[in-house]
C-alpha cells in the first residue's frame, strides 16, 4: 500500500457505542447458565459477542462488493449425561435466550453419549495468560476501503503481467 493511502487512513474506530454494555450480556450468560441447569444440563458454556465490520472487494478496477455488517450472538453449548446439544440466537430477549437454551437441551438428548465430552476441569483452565494484543479497531470509510482495495489490486496486477484479474 502507498503511504499516501496509509496517511490517509484514520488509526482509531471513533467512538461508537455499544448496543449492549458488558454488564448486559453478562446478565444474558448468567440468564443462559441459569435455564441450562433448569432444563436439565448438566454442564453448560455460554459465549456472547457483538461485532461490527466493512468488507470491499474489486474486481477489474471496479466495485465488486462493498457491505458493512453489525453482528451479535448468544452461543449456548449443554451436556446431558455426556451428550452434547447447540444452539446460538442474535435476539438477546430473555424468552429468545431461554428457547436457545431450550433447543440445545432437546438436541443433546438425541445425540450420542461421548465419555470424553464435558467441559474441561477448571485446574486444566489458563488462568495467566499474555495479552496478545489482537484488538486492532480500524476507523475506515467506505470511501476509504474502496480506494485501498482498488490500490491493492492495482498493485498485485502490476506485480507480474501473468495476473490479468483479482477475483475481487
Amino acid at each position: 500500500m502507498s503511504s499516501k493511502a496509509q496517511s490517509k487512513l484514520p488509526r482509531k474506530l471513533p467512538g461508537k457505542a455499544l448496543n449492549k454494555k458488558q454488564g448486559d450480556y453478562e446478565a444474558c450468560i448468567e440468564l443462559a447458565l441459569k435455564a441450562a441447569k433448569k432444563f436439565g444440563a448438566h454442564e453448560a458454556a455460554v459465549a456472547a459477542s457483538q461485532a461490527n465490520g466493512l468488507s470491499v472487494t474489486v474486481r477489474q478496477n471496479e466495485i465488486d462488493t462493498l457491505e458493512h455488517h453489525q453482528d451479535k450472538g448468544l452461543n449456548i453449548t449443554v451436556y446431558v449425561d455426556q451428550c452434547k446439544g447447540s444452539a446460538s440466537t442474535s435476539d438477546f430477549s430473555d424468552k429468545a435466550i431461554k428457547e436457545a437454551v431450550k433447543v440445545a437441551v432437546d438436541i443433546a438428548r438425541f445425540t450420542s453419549k461421548d465419555t470424553f465430552s464435558g467441559l474441561p476441569l477448571a485446574e486444566d483452565l489458563a488462568w495467566d495468560y499474555p495479552s496478545l494484543d489482537l484488538y486492532h479497531p480500524w476507523g475506515i470509510s467506505a470511501e476509504d476501503a474502496v480506494e485501498l482495495a482498488l490500490e491493492c489490486e492495482s498493485a498485485a496486477l502490476k506485480y507480474d503481467k501473468r495476473i490479468t484479474n483479482s477475483e475481487g
